[in-house]
């Protein structure tokens, strides 16, 4: 807001961490237009609070790709 730039047009994309990151800017500002995660780092993250982790309430709308579904490489 302070840059001129309304939150509901920003979108952030983030990879791994990156893309947990990028939740917690949604969680502090509010209204963000769009946040994408590639690869969230979801083992890492099961048993932890909505709040250090990407969520759907973190922008107005989040989406994930996941490019490889197994947990191992080798799976």
């Amino acid at each position: 807001e302070r840059c001129g730039i309304p939150p509901e047009l920003v979108h952030l994309v983030g990879h791994g961490l990156g893309a947990h990151i990028a939740g917690y800017a949604g969680e502090r500002q509010k209204g963000l237009g769009r946040i994408t995660g590639l690869d969230p780092g979801g083992d890492y993250f099961r048993n932890t609070p909505d709040v250090v982790k990407l969520d759907l309430r973190d922008a107005l709308l989040v989406d994930v790709i996941h490019s490889n579904p197994s947990r191992n490489f080798f799976e």
